[in-house]
């Protein structure tokens, strides 16, 4: 996977387009930076839409406790 990581950011220079990826996290993001990736996501809409939704369920239910 590394090695196709590779060729993508390098055939995306000698073509003179921009390189992206989808990541899972911003962790991942920032590496996939370092790799030569200049269009990147921070993290995949899934964990963005189950974290906000976990928070939200979270903060109601403290406000329904008496």
């Amino acid at each position: 996977m590394s090695e196709a990581l590779d060729a993508v950011v390098a055939a995306a220079r000698r073509h003179g387009i921009v390189a992206g990826v989808h990541t899972p996290s911003p962790e991942r993001c920032l590496q996939m930076v370092e790799r030569g990736f200049r269009f990147v996501t921070p993290a995949a809409d899934e964990a963005v839409l189950s974290a906000g939704a976990a928070d939200a369920l979270a903060r109601l239910r403290a406000g329904l406790r008496p």
